[in-house]
């Protein structure tokens, strides 16, 4: 019986409330839990950079959706009359 059934079961051991059930990884897995990983302020920039280009391309593709939806939608509407 543990707690947290609706995380997976990787998150449960990484946060400690789940044993691992490997005997000598048990120790190289959890030798560095409590320290964050933190990123150079260039790694961040680098990130913010390809999330803006994907952010575009995604806004860009969404566009392109709906224009095709809008398209279909009134070739529709005149195939029904």
């Amino acid at each position: 019986h543990y707690p947290y059934l609706s995380t997976s079961h990787f998150t449960r051991q990484v946060v400690g409330t789940e044993r691992f059930h490997r005997g000598n990884d048990d120790l190289t897995a959890r030798s560095n839990a409590g320290t964050p990983a933190y990123k150079t302020q260039e790694e961040y920039y680098d990130e913010v950079l390809a999330l803006r280009k994907q952010i575009s391309v995604l806004t860009f593709e969404s566009a392109t959706n709906k224009t095709k939806i809008r398209r279909l939608e009134e070739e529709n509407s005149k195939k029904e009359k």
